[in-house]
């Protein structure tokens, strides 16, 4: 390998070492787990606006999502949460 492709594997490999999630507990790691996934087909119109959003604020689509679903009149006033 040469030396810059192993300077490279070396670098991802440590990147991916800090995107795992270390558990201290094994009550921690179910917390992790219990997240549910969300996803929608957008028009190119509401799908500009959210990307505009993240933009402006600098955010990803997954934050945004999860501030817009918080803070969102109709959702907050909900009692099922």
């Amino acid at each position: 390998m040469e030396p810059d492709e192993q300077d490279f594997h070396e670098k991802m490999a440590a990147a991916y070492a800090q995107q795992k999630r270390t558990g201290s507990t094994k009550d921690d790691l179910q917390e992790w787990k219990n997240r549910y996934h969300v996803q929608a087909k957008l028009d190119d119109r509401l799908y500009l606006l959210l990307r505009n959003y993240c933009v402006t604020n600098d955010y990803s689509i997954n934050t945004a999502l999860k501030i817009l679903l918080a803070t969102h009149h109709t959702l907050s006033k909900s009692t099922n949460a």
